[in-house]
């Protein structure tokens, strides 16, 4: 249902929305699942965040308007493995879980992200 992209401010360490149309939000690489992400550069799949500790309304909903109940995160990494960003998707609208596929075809988006 909807799909954040957030870049890593490298003076600040802090993430930053790159989402057209919307104000920009900055937050810690410390919260949420998006900041774990950030910070650990390994993908998340959350099948229920209501059930998942790590889940912080205030960051990984920040640019959804409807509840968020699953997520599909992924880092956005330079040639040399740093991490520069992340892509979150939110909601698979089947109402189902994300899987390993959609994960890779994540993985894919970011690989182009970058290219570009």
């Amino acid at each position: 249902e909807g799909c954040n992209l957030y870049l890593i401010d490298g003076g600040s360490k802090e993430l930053c929305s790159m989402n057209p149309g919307r104000e920009e939000k900055r937050f810690s690489l410390n919260r949420g699942i998006v900041g774990l992400v950030g910070s650990t550069g390994e993908s998340i799949i959350v099948a229920d965040v209501s059930k998942d500790n790590r889940y912080d309304p205030e960051v990984d909903q920040y640019q959804s308007e409807k509840s968020t109940r699953n997520i599909l995160c992924h880092p956005i990494k330079s040639e040399s493995d740093d991490v520069l960003g992340v892509i979150e998707v939110v909601n698979r609208s089947s109402g189902k879980s994300f899987t390993a596929s959609d994960l890779h075809i994540l993985a894919s988006l970011a690989a182009q992200i970058l290219e570009s």
